[in-house]
């Protein structure tokens, strides 16, 4: 094996904070897109997050109306609601394992696909205190689920944001893109000893599914490949959280460190764009002017968010030089 066959071997995103051996006995619950639509979110976050490092802090990156965007999809498109399910479940199978041991491998998959559609359709709260009770008590087991499906969302989240490069090994995770997202769900997939085959089979089932059921997909192409199968359903999972129409645009008014105000992922899913910010106008005070204390402030405030805007250009020419 070549050197460089080693080092894509090596390359692989995680899910922050969720162990897969854990996941192994339920993972026959998941489909490819669970795996694919959240592993995209929490790169596209930490692909964003980490451009803003040293220009933008924390609070002022949360504000941001693409990262709003992708952490409202993340905690509440359904691939990601069913990821986060079977993980809270696969975490609390204890509680039912007198039931578990009188199932058939058959009825065990149905009674545990149900327990996860009622978690994903349910809109009650969680209580992760209820963890003792939860073995004696099938609604405190239930809330206590809910509860460990959030947190599990909101984990992957705030790492997501906080602690980009902590999601991939071997890679910088400016350098993540769609083929090394399929590629790490597809080791997932067989980890867990599932089949391959029908990894791929599902992804292009769902892929032309969604391509042939609306007509508002001009801008991409039919399912070719995984990439391709991936942008597909990537956009029917953003469509259900905007009216994409010719795209997804974000009026970040901000300056990235690469090519067409996009990061890598976005510029390869090839239907979002983001918007340049603008500058303030330049106004000459007299030092008259700023003898008021609310004329002082005003430009001040104005100073500030103009140096802000020339960093993000000076770090955007350097990065692209």
């Amino acid at each position: 094996m070549s050197l460089f066959s080693r080092n894509i071997f090596f390359q692989r995103i995680i899910f922050p904070n969720v162990d897969i051996k854990d996941i192994y006995p339920v993972a026959s619950l998941f489909s490819p897109r669970d795996l694919l639509v959240t592993m995209t979110l929490v790169s596209l976050l930490s692909q964003l997050s980490e451009n803003f490092k040293g220009i933008l802090d924390f609070k002022d990156v949360q504000r941001l109306s693409s990262i709003k965007f992708y952490s409202k999809v993340l905690m509440f498109a359904r691939p990601c609601l069913t990821f986060s399910s079977i993980f809270s479940v696969s975490k609390t199978l204890g509680q039912e394992l007198e039931l578990l041991v009188s199932l058939s491998s058959k009825e065990r998959f149905n009674f545990l696909y149900n327990v996860l559609n009622s978690l994903i359709v349910d809109n009650s709260s969680g209580k992760l205190s209820s963890e003792f009770k939860a073995f004696n008590d099938p609604f405190e087991l239930f809330k206590y689920r809910k509860a460990l499906s959030l947190k599990c969302r909101s984990v992957m989240l705030a790492t997501s944001i906080f602690l980009p490069h902590s999601i991939v090994f071997g890679i910088p995770v400016s350098q993540i893109n769609l083929e090394l997202i399929v590629r790490s769900c597809r080791s997932l997939w067989s980890f867990w000893g599932l089949d391959i085959e029908d990894f791929d089979f599902l992804l292009y089932k769902d892929a032309y599914s969604n391509f042939y059921n609306v007509n508002e997909m001009s801008f991409l192409k039919k399912p070719s490949d995984s990439t391709e199968c991936l942008k597909i359903i990537l956009w029917s999972v953003f469509k259900n959280f905007s009216n994409l129409k010719d795209g997804l645009i974000f009026d970040d008014n901000i300056i990235l460190r690469n090519d067409k105000n996009i990061v890598r992922l976005e510029n390869e899913l090839g239907f979002i764009q983001r918007s340049g910010p603008l500058f303030p106008n330049e106004l000459y005070l007299s030092s008259y002017d700023l003898k008021d204390n609310l004329i002082r402030v005003a430009a001040d405030q104005r100073k500030s968010r103009a140096l802000v805007l020339e960093s993000m250009v000076k770090n955007s020419l350097d990065y692209n030089s």
